[in-house]
């Protein structure tokens, strides 16, 4: 008959104390992560309303036959979603960049 002991395992002192070193040494990367993160962030917005406003404008500055109650819930809402895009992808970069999601 086998048996299975679970045990619960401590990390050694070494892994304790590097890691410790580690975040210690880390912390100067994390500030240049959260600026990355907010040019990111920056970029990435204007270069979505600079696409639209130049699909805009080949099209002739027309309102794609919308009036003007619909472009005044598509605007509102087109720029919600791509806010919320963005600022989604830039907690996931500074998450993966910063280290704090790691064990």
């Amino acid at each position: 008959m086998l048996s299975c002991q679970l045990t619960q395992t401590r990390p050694a002192p070494s892994q304790t104390a590097f890691r410790s070193r580690w975040l210690q040494a880390n912390e100067g990367y994390k500030r240049v992560s959260m600026r990355q993160t907010i040019i990111f962030a920056g970029l990435s917005t204007a270069g979505v309303f600079v696409g639209l406003l130049l699909l805009w404008a080949i099209c002739g500055f027309s309102s794609f036959g919308l009036n003007s109650d619909d472009l005044a819930f598509l605007v509102p809402g087109v720029l919600f979603t791509v806010l919320l895009a963005v600022a989604l992808m830039a907690v996931m970069v500074h998450s993966n960049r910063s280290g704090s999601d790691k064990i």
